[in-house]
């Protein structure tokens, strides 16, 4: 330890590098979040601290992140001797690291991308301790550092893979329970029924939600791997094999959790196998933990190639008296950050809000729970050709969870034969992008399971006759009757998305152009998302569309301001 003292107090422009460090912290204090939606702050580090708030009881893997800044301020205290050696000087390249990241700063603030910025802090830091005290610094710290990127929550953009990984151990845990277990079970997407039996009576359903789908222990098993392939392995294949294996190992401690809840279930009833599967989430870990020691076993090195460890004197002194720090390198530094900073300021103040694509009228908005939500809210049509339409209230989850400055319009149709009746809603952002999410959101949100996708084409006539390009959701849902079957339900989902003189039904389309309108114009489209919603029996999907397509052609010209060319599709 007192050689560490010793070695602390000779490290060069340690007060150079608290400079810098603080002045790359009040920038992306300051001027670090332009999305204002989920966590009200300009703050990068309020968004993340809010973003850690909102997920500290869920199960989406982000709520794992604060631990992540805790490991890594371990290994670095654990590898101190090692860092402290590395240290060698100033090295100026690595400026280029701070203008890379204030680069990703400046195009994350503009088109409200906070992950984005989080990354150009990250590489930013990193950067700055490389200019202080070297590219050897730099090599010694990049572990610590590249750990730091599992901070950044990333579960909103988890969903694809979070469902494969539900139907994935579904299906695996159910096939295991049959055939080796002899448990009778049926399976229908990611719902599992057992029927009833002298046993039990009543028979069990469970229904493998999201936060069973393994993306936790997933995101918690990738951080084991990677720490235990960068401190057991040298760099190579060895490395590669135990960080792919994450995923995997995930998903098998994820079905040993669901077996063991199947089995509960089958001998003790309902009720015993949901505790298990609410209290004893655990035994993911332990399965996935397990196998990642075991095949660590596996792949260990030949003792005669490990990688020998650097002991207390083998490296370089660091000098006891350093240069001084060159005043043109802290010249650039400083004026890369306070022009970065004064230029995201401005395109903050002068960034023009575009018109929207629908109809915004003045009447009241109330929400489910009967409370005045708006004193506006998104046109829909009460009266259209064949159908009788009424406004409907907005659920106050839609309205608590979304930025203020959201708009709403939500309807509901019948036709006037009685055969037929549809859900329209049209959500129009502000100056927020997150008023507008993946679609996919809304269906798998209350529980439907999308079957199949495509994009189709809904002719309209008027102002002039075009195809509306809209894309098309056939999605099912498992529902328990009073009796206890387990009963399918199919539902008919299109929605497209409109701007100022813009269509499109791709949700990467309508982000790209986003994100160009705000780098190359800095305008800010007020897009709006809308969508129509039919149930119907399995098997009728199709007929449900051709009825879902006439009352989309009679209603979109009442509301929607923005049309495709004549004859020609709305988005490339």
């Amino acid at each position: 330890m007192t050689v560490l003292r010793q070695r602390w107090r000779d490290l060069p422009h340690k007060s150079v590098l608290a400079v810098l460090l603080a002045a790359w912290c009040a920038l992306f204090h300051f001027v670090g979040n332009s999305s204002f939606g989920y966590v009200d702050s300009p703050s990068m580090f309020g968004w993340l601290a809010g973003w850690y708030r909102l997920t500290a009881n869920g199960e989406t893997g982000d709520e794992l992140c604060p631990l992540v800044l805790g490991l890594v301020a371990v290994l670095a205290f654990n590898k101190r001797a090692e860092l402290l050696r590395s240290a060698a000087g100033i090295w100026a390249p690595a400026v280029l690291g701070v203008l890379l990241g204030l680069a990703f700063h400046v195009v994350g603030y503009t088109v409200q991308q906070v992950r984005l910025s989080v990354l150009g802090f990250i590489l930013g830091a990193w950067a700055s301790t490389g200019v202080v005290w070297g590219r050897a610094w730099l090599r010694a710290t990049a572990f610590p550092w590249f750990l730091t990127v599992f901070a950044i929550p990333v579960a909103a953009y988890t969903d694809p893979l979070t469902f494969q990984l539900r139907l994935l151990s579904t299906a695996i845990s159910v096939g295991f329970s049959k055939l080796v277990l002899g448990i009778s079970l049926s399976r229908a997407g990611t719902m599992v029924s057992h029927p009833p039996d002298a046993r039990d009576p009543q028979g069990f359903v469970f229904d493998v939600v999201a936060a069973c789908s393994g993306i936790r222990s997933a995101t918690l098993v990738l951080l084991i791997t990677v720490v235990f392939a960068f401190l057991v392995f040298r760099p190579g294949w060895r490395r590669a094999v135990v960080i792919l294996s994450a995923v995997p190992l995930a998903l098998l401690g994820n079905v040993l959790r669901l077996v063991v809840v199947f089995w509960v279930g089958d001998r003790y009833g309902q009720a015993a196998g949901k505790l298990v599967e609410t209290k004893f989430g655990f035994i993911t870990y332990v399965g996935a933990v397990l196998g990642v020691l075991v095949l660590g076993r596996l792949l260990k090195e030949p003792a005669g190639k490990a990688a020998a460890v650097a002991g207390p004197g083998d490296a370089a002194p660091v000098p006891g008296k350093a240069a001084r720090f060159p005043t043109s390198l802290a010249a650039v530094l400083a004026v890369s950050m306070a022009v970065s900073g004064l230029l995201l300021v401005r395109l903050r103040d002068h960034q023009t809000i575009g018109v929207p694509g629908v109809k915004i009228v003045r009447m009241p908005l109330i929400s489910s729970s009967g409370r005045l939500a708006r004193t506006n809210q998104a046109f829909l049509p009460t009266i259209v050709p064949g159908h009788i339409g009424r406004s409907e209230p907005v659920p106050d989850t839609d309205l608590d969870n979304l930025p203020p400055d959201t708009s709403f319009g939500y309807g509901a149709y019948q036709a006037t034969d009685g055969t037929f009746s549809a859900l329209a809603r049209v959500v129009l952002m502000g100056r927020d992008r997150t008023s507008i999410h993946q679609p996919e959101f809304c269906l798998k949100g209350v529980g439907w399971d999308i079957r199949s996708r495509r994009t189709e084409r809904i002719q309209v006539l008027r102002p002039h006759p075009y195809a509306l390009e809209v894309q098309r959701f056939d999605a099912s849902q498992s529902i328990t009757a009073p009796d206890g079957r387990l009963l399918q339900r199919s539902g008919v989902y299109v929605f497209w998305f409109v701007a100022d003189g813009q269509l499109t039904s791709s949700h990467w389309t309508r982000t790209r152009w986003m994100i160009r309108d705000l780098l190359t114009r800095n305008v800010l489209q007020r897009w709006a998302y809308v969508s129509y919603f039919a149930l119907c029996a399995p098997g009728d999907e199709d007929a449900t569309f051709q009825r879902l397509s006439r009352l989309v052609a009679a209603s979109v010209p009442e509301f929607q301001l923005a049309a495709g060319e004549p004859g020609r599709p709305s988005s490339p």
